[in-house]
C-alpha cells in the first residue's frame, strides 16, 4: 500500500483515478497483493460506465468498455506489434477499441487464467462477442459453461466451415436479453435460435423459415436479408397473430405480434 499513494486518497478520488485507467493497470493493481484486490474490487463495482466483456476471435481476452470506446487485454499466438488500435462504424457512432496483446503458446489456457481472475474480481461477466473463426470454439464453449453458463448479450460472428458450432454453441450457453447473429449463413442451415431471448438481430435471416420464426418469443425481433415473400409478411403484419413481438424486417418493414 505504501508504494500506491494513490490508494490512501479519499475514495471518491480513488474512483475518479481508477476511472481513467486502463484494464491492464487494473488487473496488474488487483494482482499486487490481497489487500489491493479487494480494494479494486471495493472501487469498480461503483463504476457503472464500465461494461466487461469477454473477447474472443483470433486472439482470447478480456474486455473494458466505456461508451464507444473500449480496452482490450489478449493473448496471441501471433508475433506482432503489442498495441494496436480499431475504429468502426456501428449504428452510425464511431467505436474505438484498443488492445493490448501478449504472446504465449498456450493463449487458450492463458485466457482461462485471466477469465478466472476477473470473474473473482468483478463477478458474472455480461457480455460475449465469439467469432467463430478460431480453432477453439467447442473447448471455450465447455470452459464457458463450466464457469458462466448465462450471458446477458453476445454477438456471435459465423465462420461457414463451422456452421455446425453455433448450435453447439447455443445447446451449451445461454443468452438472456440480446443475441446478435453476424455475416452469412447458408440458407439450407438449420440454426437452432434460442426462443426466449428478449432482443434478436440477425444480419442475414435468409435460413429462417416462417414457423421458426412464429415460434420465437423474443421481445424486439430484427431480421435483415429475409426470403420471406409478400403474402409472408402480411401474414405476419396481420391482427391476428398470436404474438406480441415488435419485429422489423430488412430496413422497410415493421410489424407487432399479439403473445
Amino acid at each position: 500500500m505504501n508504494s500506491i499513494p494513490f490508494l490512501r486518497l479519499p475514495f471518491l478520488v480513488i474512483q475518479e483515478v481508477f476511472s481513467m485507467m486502463s484494464l491492464f493497470d487494473i488487473i496488474r493493481l488487483a494482482r499486487a497483493s490481497k489487500r489491493t484486490k479487494r480494494i479494486v474490487k471495493t472501487v469498480i463495482n461503483t463504476i457503472k460506465e464500465y461494461h466487461i466483456e469477454v473477447y474472443i476471435a483470433d486472439d482470447y481476452g478480456i474486455g473494458f468498455k466505456n461508451g464507444t470506446s473500449g480496452r482490450y487485454y489478449v493473448y496471441t499466438s501471433k508475433r506482432g506489434h503489442e498495441y494496436s488500435t480499431v475504429g468502426k462504424f456501428i449504428d452510425h457512432e464511431f467505436s474505438i477499441s484498443f488492445f493490448k496483446r501478449k504472446f504465449t503458446y498456450h493463449k487458450l489456457d492463458a485466457f482461462k487464467k485471466i477469465f478466472n481472475f476477473c470473474q473473482d474480481l468483478f463477478g458474472d461477466i455480461p457480455s460475449l462477442p465469439l467469432d467463430m473463426n478460431n480453432d477453439d470454439n467447442k473447448l471455450i464453449i465447455d470452459y464457458l459453461k463450466t464457469k458462466q453458463e448465462n450471458f446477458d448479450s453476445c454477438e456471435v460472428y459465423i465462420n461457414k466451415q463451422k456452421n455446425d458450432e453455433i448450435n453447439y454453441f447455443f445447446e451449451n450457453i445461454k443468452v438472456a436479453k440480446n443475441l446478435g447473429i453476424y455475416y452469412d449463413i447458408p440458407e439450407n442451415f438449420e440454426m437452432n435460435l434460442p426462443e426466449n431471448v428478449e432482443k434478436l438481430f440477425v444480419y442475414d435471416s435468409k435460413f429462417l423459415q416462417l414457423e421458426q420464426l412464429l415460434a420465437l418469443k423474443s421481445k424486439q425481433i430484427v431480421l435483415n436479408s429475409t426470403n420471406f415473400f409478400f403474402f409472408q409478411k402480411t401474414y405476419i403484419y396481420s391482427n391476428d397473430c398470436s404474438l406480441d413481438i415488435p419485429l422489423k424486417l430488412c430496413s422497410s418493414f415493421y410489424a407487432y405480434f399479439n403473445s
